[in-house]
């Protein structure tokens, strides 16, 4: 398991840099990123939680400035709360 995460968290980096990516500019602008990817991004982004480096979820803004703008949006809260709690786990 714990080789597995270290192969993971060495190519992890493209991956999460999307995701935040798209998170990002959606909370900056929402009209540039259709829901519908959101909703993946935000899934991928809980699916992989558990195994993403910390320092991927706490030296980058990605809760203070993606996750938590995100529950007031009625269509992503509940992924967005999923994505905080796994956090929290």
């Amino acid at each position: 398991m714990q080789e597995l995460k270290q192969n993971f968290a060495n190519d992890f980096k493209e991956i999460f840099d999307l995701c935040y990516q798209i998170a990002r500019t959606y909370v900056q602008n929402p009209s540039l990123i259709r829901p519908g990817l959101m909703k993946a991004c935000l899934e991928t982004l809980f699916a992989f939680l558990s195994w993403i480096p910390l320092h991927y979820i706490f030296e980058i803004d990605l809760m203070e400035n993606v996750l938590t703008p995100l529950i007031k949006n009625v269509q992503f809260c509940n992924l967005a709360i999923d994505c905080l709690t796994e956090v929290r786990a």
